[in-house]
């Protein structure tokens, strides 16, 4: 059964690769082409963190020799600490360095700059700039929300094989306390910032909409001899008709 399972973890991504390469030689369209390689960046990600779990869960296993549930419950927070620094690392530089465009975007602006093709503005500063850390807003409270979820995920799989009653002083009984109240601290801020925010935008008294100015009136002054051909004119025209 453990060869199977050996088997089943080298053989998926290998077959995986071998596919996504074949179809990048197949394909002629390049948006087509672009999808596939932004398939291709998400599928490794995903490998990527997969087997970095299976790997950190067993090193922890082997090496302080904890349940397989513990083990478990490590490689989950492993992997998350991971995913964190890797997000932010990119997060920072991409909207404080490179202000909101990627590498690839910048690279194709300076080239349609330098032939005279490109009438896009040069971004200079960060769009989020007053943010906390440069970064979309509710990026570090979406972060905070979701690692209170993986902790507390982590340890309802550590305490599987512990015992049904715990006593009032053990660790696992403080930790959960501890994350019990932190999750609805969590949940009241959240919710109780988006509420205000709501009743804030519906408070906002609408502002009238300004009326045109009236068109100035234009008033022509004729002298004697100019009123003299234009009411010759008119005697004329009621003649004719």
């Amino acid at each position: 059964m453990i060869y199977f399972i050996y088997g089943f973890l080298v053989a998926v991504p290998v077959i995986t690769i071998l596919y996504i390469q074949i179809r990048k030689r197949t394909i002629t369209d390049p948006v087509r082409l672009e999808k596939l390689r932004q398939s291709e960046t998400i599928v490794y990600a995903g490998f990527g963190v997969i087997y970095m779990f299976i790997i950190s869960s067993f090193l922890v296993h082997s090496i302080s020799g904890v349940d397989l549930m513990k083990s478990i419950a490590a490689g989950i927070i492993i992997c998350w600490v991971v995913i964190l620094v890797v997000y932010y690392a990119w997060a920072i530089y991409f909207y404080n360095i490179n202000l909101g465009w990627s590498d690839d975007k910048w690279g194709r602006h300076r080239v349609k700059q330098q032939m005279g093709e490109d009438d896009m503005p040069t971004p200079n500063e960060n769009p989020h700039g007053e943010e906390t850390l440069g970064l979309p807003p509710g990026t570090v409270r979406g972060t905070i929300a979701l690692t209170l979820l993986v902790v507390a995920v982590a340890l309802v799989i550590s305490s599987i094989n512990e015992k049904s009653v715990l006593s009032s002083n053990s660790v696992l009984a403080n930790h959960f306390d501890f994350l019990k109240d932190a999750f609805l601290m969590m949940i009241a801020f959240y919710f109780g910032a988006k509420s205000l925010d709501l009743l804030k935008k519906d408070a906002e008294p609408v502002s009238p909409q300004p009326q045109p100015e009236p068109a100035p009136k234009i008033e022509m002054k004729l002298d004697e001899k100019e009123q003299r051909v234009l009411e010759n004119n008119f005697k004329v025209d009621g003649a004719v008709e």
